[in-house]
């Protein structure tokens, strides 16, 4: 994933390999859990992963899940609710709302590619 910007590049390839389950998973583990396993403060975490990545660790998280929301929308494997929910989103609206903020356009105006 290339950095461009405040905006991430991640090619059709990238997406492609990632699966909405694995994403899931992963953005089910805690700040806590990470931290505790790294024997650090959840706010040193933070602070070093804003540092290094740009923004915290939820923006991150939230990104990804909004990127491969986005690709399973357009490429019409999943509807906009079971994508959501797919990416760890369990609440619709909230969805909705941080899609809009990431991605510019709101799920429902995600255009369906034709394969």
């Amino acid at each position: 994933m290339l950095l461009d910007g405040d905006m991430y590049v991640v090619s059709e390839g990238q997406l492609a390999v990632v699966n909405c389950e694995v994403i899931h998973y992963l953005v089910k583990q805690k700040e806590n859990d990470i931290s505790k396993a790294l024997f650090i403060s959840n706010s040193y975490l933070s602070y070093c992963f804003k540092k290094t990545i740009g923004v915290t660790p939820m923006e991150y998280a939230n990104y990804l899940r909004c990127s491969i929301a986005f690709h399973c929308i357009a490429t019409g494997h999943y509807p906009i609710k079971e994508a959501a929910y797919r990416c760890g989103f369990n609440n619709l609206s909230y969805f909705s709302r941080v899609f809009k903020k990431i991605i510019g356009i709101l799920p429902s105006e995600v255009v369906i590619e034709n394969n």
